[in-house]
């Protein structure tokens, strides 16, 4: 892995939300998918003119909404405010449970997250079971299958609960 793109990751695997703006000759589809699904803010390709660089700065800096809390796993971009996933370019279809379940996998970062936290997390009526939250689960990868999201997945840990995680292909 180039330089670049490892140090991107590196600095995706501590949390840090800092744009990156990846400039570079290599044009092919591959290169661009792995700077995008490791985290990058945006993918400029040689040549470009000052301008559009700028105008790609300002972009990747520009807050639409000084409201809208955005959470970072690697890849995965979720808008609190909007409620809206996205993994790279690909937005995630999900409903309000499964963005609930996927935003707290997040802010765990690669951590065990029991079911009954879960659980704690997003049924204040008791209307939800733990069983429940397994089908959401399967839902949500299900889900990640047919948006081709190849770089995140959704471990189970036996008889404890479930893991966002990275897989690196």
């Amino acid at each position: 892995m180039a330089l670049g793109l490892s140090f991107l990751k590196a600095i995706r695997e501590r949390g840090s939300r800092i744009p990156v703006l990846i400039l570079t000759a290599q044009t092919d589809e591959d290169s661009v998918v792995k700077g995008l699904e490791l985290g990058a803010t945006d993918y400029i390709k040689k040549p470009f003119s000052m301008r559009e660089l700028i105008a790609r700065i300002r972009n990747s800096l520009y807050e639409p909404n000084q409201s809208e809390d955005k959470l970072r796993f690697g890849p995965l971009l979720i808008l609190r405010a909007s409620r809206t996933a996205h993994v790279g370019d690909i937005p995630l279809d999900l409903n309000r449970r499964e963005l609930d379940i996927l935003i707290h996998l997040a802010e765990r970062g690669g951590q065990v997250v029991t079911r009954e936290n879960l659980l704690l997390r997003l049924d204040s009526d008791g209307e939800i079971f733990d069983r429940t939250i397994d089908s959401h689960i399967s839902h949500l990868r299900s889900r990640f299958k047919k948006a081709g999201v190849t770089s995140l997945m959704i471990t189970s840990v036996y008889g404890i609960g479930y893991r966002l995680e990275e897989r690196h292909v």
